[in-house]
């Protein structure tokens, strides 16, 4: 039953918007995919994805 409630909360959240919750589009910024929002087009970064552009950039 807890592996269930897990596995839909991710379903749920997975690949959303944290703010407005619509579905994540992934794109290239220079050699690296971020996330970017659907609606807003708003950029969300993973771990390390900004020190790889920044790096990229040097």
């Amino acid at each position: 039953m807890v592996a269930a409630g897990k596995r839909k909360l991710k379903e749920l959240h997975f690949m959303h918007c944290p703010k407005c919750g619509l579905k994540l589009c992934i794109a290239d910024y220079d050699m690296v995919e971020v996330n970017v929002c659907g609606g807003f087009k708003d950029l969300w970064l993973e771990a390390n994805e900004l020190d790889r552009i920044l790096e990229s950039k040097q």
